[in-house]
Order: C-alpha cells, then structure tokens, then sequence
C-alpha cells in the first residue's frame, strides 16, 4: 500500500488513502486495522484545521454529506464523542 493518512480521535483510528481517494475508520481497541480492500469507503475532499484539530471528510462530490470529527491531540480534554455522518443542505433563499 502506497503512503496512507492516518488521523487518531478519540475512538477511533482513521486511514485516509488520498491517492486513490478512499479510507478507513477503524475503532482505537481494534487489533487488525488493514482489511480486504472493499472494507475501504470513497470520499472526495479532506479538510483538516490545524488551529482547531477539526477534520471533515466530504462523503460525496458536492460535499453535501460529511463526517466531521477532532484529533485526539488536539482536544485538551477527550470527549468519547461518536463520530455520525451530517448532511448539509444548500441555502434557502
């Protein structure tokens, strides 16, 4: 496997294949973290603020479904915080 992203939260260990634009979100306590190679998921952008230790993983092209979720160094207290999919709707006018 070519070079991988891995960001740590606070329940889980997250593996992002930027390459061929999919990735992997496997609990902290998991013993085996590589699988087959359908158990990857696509996404299509990765934002990472590095003032906050926010991430956000774009689930689809028009970004209107996402994960978000905080890096675990980055937070001064850890929260067992679920990470859940959120969809975003355009504006209304």
């Amino acid at each position: 496997m070519d070079a991988v992203r891995r960001i740590e939260t606070a329940n889980s260990i997250w593996f992002f294949d930027e390459e061929r634009a999919q990735f992997r979100r496997v609990p902290r306590d998991a013993e085996e973290v590589f699988a087959r190679s359908d158990d990857w998921q696509p996404f299509f952008g990765l934002e990472v603020d590095a003032d906050t230790g926010a991430f956000t993983v774009l689930l689809d092209p028009d970004g209107t479904r996402r994960y978000r979720s905080w890096l675990v160094e980055a937070r001064e207290t850890v929260v067992d915080e679920a990470t859940a999919e959120m969809s975003v709707l355009p504006a209304q006018d």
